[in-house]
C-alpha cells in the first residue's frame, strides 16, 4: 500500500522527507525502495531537478551579477592600467 503512494509522490517530484512523513515509513526505507525503481522515474526527477536548478541560477544571476560594464568603462580602465604600468616601468 505505502509503496504505490510513495512511488506516486516520488514521480510527482516530492522530497523524500515529505514522502516519508506522508506514508509513515523511514527515509532510509524509502531510499532503499527508490533504488529498486526503474531508471525512467529517476531520470524524470533528474531532469526536473536540473531545470529547477538552472532556473534558480538564472534568477540569481539576474539579481546579483553586475551587468553595467560597458565598452567605455573597459577602455577607460585599460588606459588607466597602461599609465600605471608605464609609470612603474620608468
Amino acid at each position: 500500500m505505502w509503496k504505490e503512494k510513495a512511488q506516486e509522490l516520488y514521480a510527482k517530484g516530492e522530497k523524500v522527507n515529505r514522502i516519508a512523513e506522508a506514508v509513515g515509513v523511514s527515509r532510509r526505507t524509502l531510499s532503499d525502495y527508490f533504488k529498486t525503481l526503474p531508471g525512467s522515474v529517476k531520470a524524470q526527477r533528474e531532469v526536473a531537478k536540473k531545470a529547477a536548478r538552472r532556473e534558480y541560477q538564472r534568477q540569481w544571476d539576474h539579481k546579483e551579477r553586475v551587468r553595467d560594464i560597458t565598452y567605455a568603462l573597459v577602455k577607460r580602465q585599460h588606459e588607466i592600467d597602461v599609465k600605471v604600468l608605464l609609470a612603474e616601468r620608468f
